[in-house]
């Protein structure tokens, strides 16, 4: 609800071994990532990817497009995710 990130995971994609430097235009890239969500309060979470570039020893985000428009927060929508509990 407040849009602040609860969990994150920062890394290279493919576990810090393959930049998207060495990408080729129009490949699929997996990149599986584990969050740790057992101290998040029970509720509905959207998961959502961003893309950062360094830039003088700063990270800044990339703004990323679809059909001309961008993204809120500069972070790509995934799914959403529930969390339970007892």
């Amino acid at each position: 609800a407040t849009g602040r990130p609860v969990a994150q995971h920062d890394a290279m994609p493919v576990n810090n071994s393959y930049p998207t430097s060495q990408w080729v235009v129009g490949e699929i890239v997996a990149d599986p990532a584990v969050l740790n969500l057992a101290d998040l309060p029970a509720g509905r979470y959207q998961i959502a990817v961003g893309f950062y570039r360094e830039v003088g020893g700063s990270f800044p985000r990339l703004t990323p497009f679809r059909n001309g428009k961008t993204f809120p927060g500069n972070a790509i929508p995934l799914f959403d995710v529930r969390v339970d509990r007892p």
